[in-house]
């Protein structure tokens, strides 16, 4: 699931880049701030949940 949403965050950061007024609006100046606050939302979840992923399947082994 972590990789999933970390996949997401690439593609949402790459859409980002490629065409900045899909995800913000140009008259606002602090739209593109909260674009990226998104991306990085949706990264540090996608981390968080690798994480747990990680340490559920490394305890399940012991």
């Amino acid at each position: 699931m972590g990789a999933i949403l970390g996949g997401v965050a690439l593609i949402l950061l790459g859409q980002w880049i490629g065409n900045p007024e899909a995800l913000a609006n140009p008259n606002d100046p602090f739209a593109a701030f909260r674009a990226l606050a998104n991306i990085l939302y949706v990264s540090g979840v996608a981390v968080m949940l690798t994480g747990v992923g990680w340490t559920l399947q490394t305890w399940a082994r012991a």
